[in-house]
């Protein structure tokens, strides 16, 4: 299968592990074989985003120097609301693409940045709160569903992520997936297969606990999830989602999720294509 590497990040990203930037990036895609190279640093709030000019202005510094790959400058913007709002207006400039999802479900006490306690939170409300978890659920299906409306956003990253960092892998979610894969169809927005969360399914399936004893073995879910999207006409984004430079182009376990789901190389995005279709 192709190895296409849509969602990775450098030092501009604050949780971003090591001192890298993208002339990093491009000698080590190019040096694995990619077609491309790409970054999507974070923009999670209003004001995030300075970092735009900077990579715009090296990204033609390196076509100037005759890169060996063509280099597409993208996001990864957070939805930070229900109605599927994301903090694009401020951008000192817009990037080639965008890519969006959630890293904290607004009014819920759920967010990446306190995992301990978004475990502890949704373990509690799977006995005592069924309906309110459920209620959950839903607010983030509508704010995925929003989000991909905006015609910047062009993959809706890590569906269900938050969840699953928290050992969440609730089966009700698979029946909320149907509407999300719906609302990628009617849009054209391709799915996410993202290696980091395929990994941290495997370290979760090795010892780590489950939000409750009802939810899924990880692997298992986050394998069921791309069964169920596989059945819709929509295409998937493989990536690394690399926080470190060495991990850039890594998508081994996103690959085998495509194959098990029966998601051949037709249906991955090309960056090329499709940012030739959008912004020439």
């Amino acid at each position: 299968m192709q190895v296409l590497d849509n969602h990775l990040h450098t030092r501009v990203s604050h949780c971003c592990h090591q001192n890298y930037g993208l002339q990093e990036v491009v000698d080590k895609l190019s040096l694995e074989g990619l077609p491309y190279a790409c970054t999507t640093d974070h923009v999670h709030n209003p004001g995030d985003g300075t970092f735009l000019p900077d990579q715009l202005s090296e990204r033609e510094m390196l076509m100037g120097r005759g890169s060996s790959i063509p280099v597409f400058i993208g996001i990864e913007a957070s939805i930070i609301s229900r109605d599927g709002r994301m903090p694009l207006d401020g951008l000192p400039t817009m990037p080639d693409f965008v890519i969006a999802g959630d890293h904290w479900i607004p009014g819920s006490g759920i967010s990446m940045a306190d995992l301990p306690g978004g475990f502890k939170l949704v373990g509690t409300m799977h006995d005592r709160e069924p309906q309110q978890l459920d209620s959950i659920y839903d607010t983030v299906v509508c704010m995925y569903c929003q989000a991909i409306r905006n015609e910047h956003v062009v993959v809706l990253v890590h569906p269900f992520d938050t969840f699953q960092r928290i050992g969440n892998s609730d089966k009700r979610l698979l029946d909320k997936l149907e509407t999300v894969c719906d609302a990628c169809q009617d849009t054209g927005t391709a799915l996410e297969i993202n290696n980091a969360s395929a990994r941290r399914c495997v370290e979760l399936h090795h010892g780590l606990p489950l939000a409750h004893e009802d939810c899924m073995a990880p692997t298992t879910f986050f394998e069921e999830m791309y069964r169920i999207a596989a059945r819709y006409d929509i295409t998937f984004s493989t990536c690394s989602d690399a926080h470190e430079v060495h991990l850039a182009g890594n998508t081994s376990l996103a690959l085998n999720v495509a194959r098990k789901s029966g998601i051949n190389e037709s249906r991955f995005l090309d960056l090329r294509s499709l940012i030739s279709r959008k912004w020439t």
